[in-house]
């Protein structure tokens, strides 16, 4: 069977269709298998992937007070990591914050991290802040808690921002540091990092993910439309294959070009989604973020 055009109107679905799940609905799934979402459920622990979890969370857990820093490309899968350590490690012992808004000023960015890590009623201005973090990590610390700051998208942090991330991590008592910082991002960041000599120093840890490799490809396309319950696999092997080598092992396009093949394939009514039509959703895809 030809693949279709997928931005053809001869076979369009209805707005009904589409707002009921055409793709679910027509492949019997109980969910898309390739949604962008970070559903914790639909992580794929790679060996690149585990190795990276696994050394953030050994610094964090038996280092501590340090700094990690964890880089990869766009779509590797860097925040869902920061998601799995947050949801790892054991709220009775640790207070998380995940900041994502990095664009802010310093006074800012230290309002967001104090308000995530759940202090109230928090000063205006860079002093004062300062304050307050010595003394609510003080009081966390009194509590048996320690504070793991995980700041996503640190590649864009201006020379300043980073200064008062590193000005928190010299809050201690005489015993330990207070706060562990993760610093992550595009690879750009290790640079970003290495202007400041300071914090360079700090880094007690680094990780990077990298794309999949062909098996792990093969085997996080397979996990996925297992977690939605797919009864039988939509993809021919081939076409699998072909999804794995046009996307180069990055699981954001892997998910966007398999959407795309799933969609079309239900519009095709077909049987079996076949490299032909993986090809055609993938220039698809090409053209409309080209």
């Amino acid at each position: 069977m030809s693949a279709p055009h997928i931005g053809s109107t001869a076979t369009l679905p209805s707005a009904a269709d589409v707002a009921e799940g055409i793709v679910e609905r027509y492949w019997k799934l109980y969910v898309h298998p390739f949604r962008q979402s970070p559903d914790p459920a639909f992580v794929y622990e790679s060996g690149p992937f585990r190795e990276a979890l696994a050394r953030i969370l050994y610094d964090i857990v038996e280092v501590g007070g340090g700094l990690s820093v964890l880089t990869g490309s766009p779509g590797l899968g860097v925040t869902t990591l920061l998601r799995t350590v947050a949801s790892t490690l054991p709220e009775a012992f640790f207070c998380t914050a995940h900041v994502v808004e990095t664009g802010r000023p310093v006074a800012g960015l230290l309002s967001t991290v104090l308000g995530e890590l759940g202090a109230r009623k928090l000063p205006r201005g860079r002093s004062a802040l300062f304050d307050a973090a010595t003394s609510f990590l003080a009081g966390l610390a009194r509590e048996g808690g320690e504070a793991v700051v995980l700041v996503d998208e640190a590649h864009v942090l201006g020379a300043s921002q980073l200064e008062g991330l590193r000005r928190l991590m010299n809050i201690e008592t005489n015993e330990r540091k207070l706060l562990h910082l993760v610093l992550a991002g595009q690879p750009k960041l290790s640079a970003t990092i290495a202007r400041n000599e300071s914090l360079t120093r700090r880094v007690t840890i680094r990780a990077k993910l990298e794309p999949l490799q062909t098996a792990d490809a093969d085997r996080y396309i397979a996990h996925r439309l297992r977690m939605a319950g797919a009864e039988r696999d939509p993809f021919s092997p081939r076409a699998a294959s072909r999804i794995v080598a046009r996307c180069k092992g990055n699981p954001r396009r892997i998910n966007v070009v398999a959407t795309a093949a799933l969609f079309a394939g239900a519009l095709a009514r077909a049987t079996t989604i076949s490299p032909a039509m993986v090809d055609a959703a993938a220039r698809e895809v090409e053209e409309a973020t080209a």
